[in-house]
């Protein structure tokens, strides 16, 4: 007889994380989302890619830590790690991911803003020579 309780723990614990990446990959989504509005049209396509990209990850899963079966522990270790990752972490990761997004928008702008000067510069010096003729 052969003890595989060990095997078994090892495939749930990897499902919970397995559970835990596509919640935190949803999250990614859902804030890529807020920032670029999409089209109903646009937010079904990727929610059927994504949902694909979840089928294709779960039996993956099964194929390279539990010998290609689907059992219910890596079912319910994914719904566990999914739960889990959005009653503790959600709501942190999508601000966090906002306000990552919206600090990077202001570091482009200052150096759009540095690289721009010059532009500026010779365009004030340009202006008045226009502005007297006009």
């Amino acid at each position: 007889m052969e003890v595989t309780f060990g095997v078994n723990i090892s495939y749930f614990l990897w499902s919970l994380l397995t559970g835990g990446v596509l919640a935190l990959a949803y999250d990614l989504l859902r804030t890529v989302r807020r920032i670029i509005r999409t089209s109903a049209f646009g937010v079904n396509l990727e929610d059927i890619l994504y949902f694909l990209l979840a089928g294709a990850l779960m039996f993956w899963l099964a194929y390279d830590k539990n010998g290609g079966r689907l059992r219910w522990q890596g079912i319910l270790g994914t719904a566990a790690g999914f739960a889990l990752y959005r009653v503790v972490l959600q709501d942190w990761v999508v601000k966090i991911l906002v306000r990552g997004y919206d600090i990077l928008v202001q570091i482009f702008l200052w150096i759009l803003k540095i690289l721009l000067f010059p532009v500026r510069i010779v365009y004030k010096i340009l202006e008045k020579p226009f502005v007297i003729i006009g």
